[in-house]
């Protein structure tokens, strides 16, 4: 038997090649994406991110350290670290207390400045340049002026279900939806591009798991944007409801929605 390595082009491939049947195995390749920019980690590769012009990603953000936080990759995992930066650093939303590993889809937020951790065998493809967002509370659809994170987020997770990488997906999925929250909550406009491909990847997982907690999630992010399902979507709403369940609370609220607007009647959303 031998092996044969392919580097290049979006993917990494092992092929092994014998007496028996081939066996092809895709290396897991970690990038580090900000706007149009992005930064492959290697394994035992640490990189730092802040305002010095000696960080490995130079942030343009004055809420931003000189040297904020690092991005470590070491023994197959990725860890962020804050570097006693003056604001502090937030993973999904969330303050960052000590060391932390991350994985596909997190979001790191040092200053006003937001980082997504890509962990596939492809090299993500995003556009745009990397913006301060306007408010470090919660990462928003305002990050990057043509390449957000929720249009990150969203191109992540169709790849990972095109690849049957379900856990991937999921993770994306779910970050993407409380990013698109996040934006909604502060009033500001999501490119409806992104959220209509959103809604296409919840009924998929929804479809593809057969857990009502995907359809709840549809529901909620509609109704927190005052916005209706189109007709092919809510088709599928009904024969989801019909396999798994309706979504309880979610489509409750999502029928007053739909009466206000003069959208379906409540006979039309039960299956």
């Amino acid at each position: 038997s031998r092996v044969e390595g392919r580097g290049g082009g979006h993917e990494s491939l092992v092929r092994v090649t014998s007496c028996y049947p081939e066996v092809v195995v895709r290396r897991v390749r970690t990038f580090v994406q900000f706007g149009s920019k992005t930064v492959e980690l290697t394994p035992g590769e640490t990189i730092v991110v802040g305002r010095s012009a000696r960080c490995d990603v130079v942030l343009d953000d004055d809420l931003a350290s000189r040297e904020h936080c690092k991005i470590s990759f070491e023994g197959g995992a990725v860890f962020v670290e804050d570097m006693n930066s003056r604001n502090g650093v937030l993973v999904n939303g969330l303050p960052l207390e000590e060391r932390q590993r991350l994985h596909h889809g997190d979001q790191v937020t040092a200053g006003r400045s937001v980082l997504v951790v890509s962990r596939r065998a492809h090299a993500p493809k995003v556009s745009g340049e990397i913006t301060p967002s306007p408010d470090r509370r919660a990462p928003s659809e305002e990050m990057t002026s043509t390449g957000s994170v929720a249009e990150i987020l969203s191109g992540s997770a169709r790849l990972a279900l095109d690849d049957g990488e379900l856990e991937v997906a999921e993770r994306s999925v779910r970050n993407l939806v409380v990013s698109l929250r996040g934006t909604l909550a502060r009033g500001a406009p999501i490119n409806p591009q992104t959220f209509d491909a959103t809604v296409a990847l919840l009924l998929e997982l929804a479809e593809r798991t057969q857990e009502r907690a995907w359809l709840e999630r549809l529901l909620e992010l509609h109704v927190a944007a005052s916005r209706l399902l189109d007709p092919a979507s809510t088709r599928r709403l009904v024969g989801l409801c019909a396999q798994i369940g309706r979504p309880g609370r979610a489509l409750e609220d999502y029928r007053a929605l739909a009466h206000s607007q003069g959208g379906p009647s409540e006979a039309t959303l039960v299956a």
